[in-house]
């Protein structure tokens, strides 16, 4: 599956019109900025696009309130996703980080 296939998916499966779908997507893309992913294989992301991706496939679906888990976020990506968040979405959200060390003794 590409970014475009992954982003269009949930609307695709609540069955919304063709119109909407693309209406969304745009929107998604717009926000996120990141329309430079798409038309991308999944497996050639690094492991910050792919959460892009990930909240613009769930966001797309218009949800009343977010919860995500991003362990080990670098610190610039985490701003920006909770700015698009707060600025774009208004919605209520819940965003986890925890900080993975390879001292098993952090953890």
């Amino acid at each position: 599956m590409d970014t475009d296939g992954e982003i269009v998916f949930g609307p695709e499966n609540i069955g919304l019109a063709p119109d909407e779908i693309i209406r969304r997507k745009q929107e998604v893309v717009d926000e996120l900025n990141i329309d430079k992913l798409l038309g991308r294989s999944l497996f050639e992301l690094s492991g910050g696009e792919k959460q892009k991706i990930a909240c613009g496939s769930v966001s797309a679906l218009l949800p009343d309130s977010y919860i995500s888990s991003f362990p080990d976020i670098p610190d610039e990506n985490a701003v920006s996703l909770e700015n698009f968040f707060f600025t774009y979405k208004r919605r209520p959200y819940i965003f986890f980080r925890k900080r993975l060390s390879q001292d098993d003794s952090e953890i």
